[in-house]
């Protein structure tokens, strides 16, 4: 491993550190309070929680270290180099010596395990939880009344990482290919995430709603009072007078109303105002819109493959056979009531179920069942691969030979599932039969 490729990995332990104590921030805040009242105490040992990780994925890439009581050894003690580095011999030590050592032990564990599955999508959920919590609980904590706008302010920027994270991860699964890593289009990627920030900006208008509208107030102020002492000035120079003025008169009585061009300019200001915000409003729903309805078909799309629209969606076998359609949706009301009706009565009536299949149909259901033998015979199926590649794959899990043929079954479904040729009875009756061989 190179000098860039080595630095690389420590910057990124670094950063994936940084993001792990972000969704804890609150918990670390408050520990950090009460050991540290000063806050360069405080800010200080918070930087240095994700050296640990850097430090512990350096020490562990280094030195590869397999055993674990090795491994506790290593974090033990230079958790404690790091704590007493922060705290000294006072009685903080016994508290961030723990803290430090679990940041070096995710930090070297980060060399041999992806951090996807160190932090999944689910701990993301957790710290928002906390946050949330701290919310409403620390209002009450005068000690923690400074910090909490600073605590505002990374809940924010947790909530966009876990909104970005979310949505990486879930297109990673929707475009899962085997034991491949999934490949994400720069275009779908970026969509995403800008109508993740588009969300974001709404949260925060929502948040600081009212601190945006003493903001523009303040600025309405501002420059009416500009106006006025720009309009008010005289081009004449003022005459000189070495006389002292007598003092003014403490009977000044009301103060006159303002001109009424200046009364007319703030209601024209508060309208630009206005209409700038309903105008921004108005863009983002346009934006939302425009987005929104391939969201929905992709429900309406899921909704129907699973009430058999678009294929065989096998729930215990775990088998699922998509394919491309477009939407119908003047008749999507009636295919889902029509299906869940089939549903109802081949479950009543299963032998005219039998009956009212077409030898299509009739293909695909003996395939499930098929599957449906051998995964209770213990075989694990393997989602990614095709029907072919499945049918030597149970050939080589049940050691057959090749006097038991598996041909015609995937034979006869390609032909039922891709192809527009007439199925013959014979090709059921063969496939029958090797569905209830024993």
């Amino acid at each position: 491993m190179n000098t860039h490729t080595r630095w690389t990995g420590i910057g990124l332990a670094a950063l994936r550190g940084s993001t792990e104590l972000l969704m804890v921030i609150p918990l670390l805040m408050v520990t950090g309070v009460y050991l540290f009242p000063e806050n360069a105490g405080l800010w200080l040992w918070l930087m240095t929680l994700p050296v640990c990780y850097a430090v512990g994925f350096a020490v562990n890439q280094l030195l590869n270290i397999g055993k674990m009581f090795a491994m506790l050894a290593m974090v033990i003690c230079l958790g404690a180099i790091a704590a007493y580095s922060v705290s000294g011999s006072t009685y903080a030590f016994f508290i961030t010596l723990p803290i430090a050592a679990v940041c070096m032990y995710r930090g070297a564990r980060m060399v041999t395990v992806p951090w996807s599955m160190m932090f999944p999508v689910t701990l993301y959920a957790v710290g928002l939880v906390i946050y949330f919590i701290s919310s409403v609980v620390l209002q009450f904590v005068p000690s923690f009344e400074p910090y909490s706008s600073i605590v505002t302010g990374f809940g924010l920027l947790a909530l966009a990482i876990t909104f970005l994270m979310t949505n990486q991860t879930m297109m990673k699964q929707e475009t899962l290919s085997g034991s491949k890593e999934p490949v994400l289009a720069a275009g779908i990627l970026l969509q995403n995430r800008v109508l993740i920030v588009l969300v974001l900006v709404i949260v925060v208008l929502i948040v600081f709603i009212r601190k945006l509208q003493a903001a523009l107030l303040w600025l309405r102020d501002q420059i009416i009072a500009w106006l006025q002492q720009l309009f008010s000035q005289s081009n004449e120079p003022p005459p000189v007078n070495n006389e002292v003025a007598p003092p003014p008169s403490m009977n000044l009585g009301e103060t006159p109303p303002p001109a009424a061009w200046l009364q007319w300019l703030e209601k024209a200001l508060m309208i630009m105002v206005g209409a700038a915000l309903i105008v921004g409003v108005l863009v983002l729903l346009y934006v939302a819109a425009k987005k929104l309805p391939p969201l929905i078909k992709r429900i309406v799309q899921w909704l129907m493959l699973r009430f058999g629209q678009r294929g065989m969606h096998q729930q215990d076998t775990g088998y699922e056979d998509d394919v491309e359609s477009l939407m119908d949706w003047k008749s999507l009301n009636n295919s889902l009531t029509g299906n869940i009706k089939r549903w109802l009565q081949g479950q009543l009536h299963p032998k005219g179920k039998w009956a009212a299949m077409d030898n299509r149909e009739r293909a695909r259901y003996l395939y499930r069942e098929w599957l449906l033998k051998h995964t209770k015979e213990g075989y694990k199926l393997q989602k990614h691969l095709t029907p072919e590649e499945i049918s030597h794959d149970i050939q080589r899990w049940g050691k057959r030979q090749s006097s038991i043929s598996t041909g015609p079954i995937v034979g006869v479904y390609e032909q039922a599932r891709y192809s527009d040729k007439a199925l013959q009875d014979a090709d059921i009756e063969a496939m029958k039969k090797i569905v209830e061989t024993k």
